[in-house]
């Protein structure tokens, strides 16, 4: 079974199941087209239609940030503080490293 699909005004083609901002931000799922028409359900659970003639930009969820972890790092003859996604990384990045340990910062501004 062929699924269906709209064309947008702006050129945007769309089919069931996906998703589009609306004119208020709101992140719309289509449920069912009909001709140039989209019947859809918000992230509120409030239904609505909306026609192919206007402008309608596909969602796009936000990336995930990645969490970066700080890390002591001990050499032989110093001591320094990197960042890195895993101790493992910090490891492989730093050659001739003695210890590694992840530490918790807390950086305030000094009033001079």
């Amino acid at each position: 079974m062929e699924t269906k699909k709209v064309t947008f005004n702006n050129g945007t083609t769309l089919g069931v199941g996906d998703e589009f901002l609306d004119n208020m931000d709101d992140v719309v799922k289509i449920l069912f087209i009909d001709g140039n028409h989209v019947f859809g359900k918000n992230e509120n659970g409030f239904y609505g239609c909306f026609d192919a003639k206007y402008d309608i930009f596909p969602y796009t969820p936000p990336t995930p940030q990645k969490e970066w972890k700080t890390f002591l790092i001990e050499f032989s003859d110093f001591k320094c503080i990197g960042m890195y996604l895993s101790k493992e990384d910090a490891w492989n990045l730093n050659k001739g490293v003695i210890s590694i340990t992840e530490v918790k910062l807390t950086i305030e501004p000094v009033n001079s």
